[in-house]
């Protein structure tokens, strides 16, 4: 039997190919694994990256959350950018009429984004989120009387010619048409919202803290500090005169300021708040003036009378009064160019050409009192 024979060239032809596809296979297979690496370097760089983005999201909303519920650090602008190692994070915030607001982060790091949304009430019950908010009484407003922020009632929205809301106006009851004039939006029917929970017994025990209260009506002429104390009796402070307070005051008869008198909130209260309890008539003169701190941000007095009275708290004109005025029970009545920054009550009455400019400063200062104070978070997720 016979067997075929290949030339010599022929057989190295065929281990040259042999050894060109073991080659070929090889290097396909050493690609394919480079690749299949490459891929899961990829994938993992990734997912660090995409860590990085929540850690930095993260650290946005917190960076705000630190700011509000410490007032005595300075608000961002939005958007607020911060760099977290190589990631940066831009948080946007967006309030809602009382101040419950929406605080929204997204982390990036080289184009992996993630996303954190919270919500929250950004101040506590205290707080006077409002240029105005009147209960049941509702709001009276005479001519050319105006309102700079924004104005709920839950009873009715009287105004007379040429007044004007430069805001928001909502009403559980109804708004007269065409005066007041509201430039935001107006809506009539609303659901009803209680006034701000202020803890008038714990602010009570705090001004009488040292157990000595000045028995009797007490006036106060010159330069004075005063507080914390509780007055029996009636406070007035005489023309020319002026106190700084150094704590809260309880006064269980009427407060007068009269013509040309300050009362001032010591400097080392920074931006935190102090109160004064008046049991009946709070009553501000002509050219009487109350200051807030110079601290950034401010820190304000809150002016409280419990009277049930028709004039609970009654401005006469020339008055700029930069604090929040309260009178849970009774009505406000604001007298003629006359310029306060927050007002709450039962009923609220501008006289002619009174105005009303909120002080967003306002906006975190809590006056609640107590353990119950404080802003709360009701939702915190990623998106």
């Amino acid at each position: 039997m016979s067997h075929k024979t290949y030339p010599k060239n022929q057989n190295g032809i065929i281990a040259l190919l042999m050894v060109v596809v073991v080659m070929f296979t090889s290097l396909t297979t050493a690609l394919s694994i480079v690749f299949v690496f490459l891929n899961q370097v990829k994938e993992t760089r990734n997912i660090a990256y995409s860590y990085e983005s929540i850690y930095a999201a993260e650290s946005g909303v917190e960076d705000v959350l630190l700011r509000y519920f410490d007032t005595t650090k300075a608000l961002p602008t939005y958007p607020s950018i911060l760099s977290v190692g190589d990631a940066s994070a831009s948080t946007t915030l967006s309030e809602d009429f009382f101040g419950n607001g929406t605080i929204t982060t997204e982390g990036d790091r080289v184009g992996r984004n993630r996303r954190v949304e919270i919500r929250m009430s950004l101040s506590g019950p205290g707080a006077f989120h409002l240029a105005i908010q009147i209960g049941d009484g509702g709001l009276i407003m005479e001519s050319n009387s105006i309102v700079i922020g924004d104005v709920y009632s839950n009873g009715d929205i009287t105004g007379s010619t040429n007044s004007e809301i430069q805001g928001d106006a909502i009403a559980v009851g109804t708004i007269s048409s065409p005066d007041p004039d509201v430039t935001g939006t107006k809506t009539e029917g609303a659901e009803s919202q209680q006034l701000p929970a202020v803890d008038v017994d714990y602010w009570k025990s705090q001004a009488n803290i040292n157990g000595d209260p000045l028995i009797g009506d007490q006036e106060f002429s010159g330069s004075n500090t005063l507080g914390p104390r509780k007055i029996e009796g009636s406070l007035t402070i005489k023309s020319n005169g002026d106190i700084t307070l150094t704590g809260p005051i309880h006064v269980t008869g009427d407060f007068t300021m009269e013509s040309r008198t300050n009362l001032f909130l010591d400097e080392s209260f920074a931006a935190s708040t102090t109160v004064v309890i008046v049991d009946g008539l709070i009553e501000f003169n002509s050219n009487s003036q109350v200051y807030p701190t110079t601290a950034t941000p401010k820190g304000y007095i809150l002016m409280l009378s419990t009277s049930t009275s028709t004039t609970a708290i009654e401005i006469n004109s020339l008055n700029p009064i930069d604090c929040a005025l309260y009178a849970p029970n009774g009505t406000l009545f604001i007298g003629s160019r006359a310029k306060m920054t927050s007002i709450a009550g039962y009923q609220i009455h501008l006289a002619s050409n009174a105005e009303i400019e909120y002080d967003f400063g306002l906006h975190r200062s809590d006056f609640t009192g107590g353990p119950s104070s404080g802003a709360k978070i009701t939702s915190w997720q990623e998106q």
